[in-house]
């Protein structure tokens, strides 16, 4: 259900490429599980063909999740983070080692 004053847009950018739109993850709108209450009903609303044929939530391939890059990893901050969180990925890099910054 929306929240009182929620308002739904997106915006349409050059990330938009055939190429990119294959690892995003959609839902179809009028999906009943997640109980949106439009403010302007489906069947009045104009719909691409895309937007009419998105999954239901159940059949939805997650996003895979994107790597998070830490700036400064070998520094008072990323040596704190290592130990707070044993057994992640988070490491120096290259980079980090000779100009104080993460690229990896």
């Amino acid at each position: 259900m929306l929240e009182p004053d929620t308002a739904y847009s997106y915006l349409v950018n050059e990330h938009w490429s055939p190429q990119a739109r294959a690892s995003y993850a959609y839902l179809n709108l009028a999906d009943e599980t997640v109980g949106i209450d439009w403010p302007i009903p489906l069947s009045e609303a104009i719909l691409s063909d895309a937007d009419l044929a998105h999954p239901r939530l159940a059949a939805v391939a997650p996003m895979q999740p994107r790597r998070t890059v830490i700036v400064g990893a070998g520094g008072q901050l990323g040596r704190a983070l290592r130990e707070a969180l044993p057994g992640t990925s988070l490491r120096p890099g290259h980079w980090d080692r000779h100009h104080g910054a993460e690229v990896h």
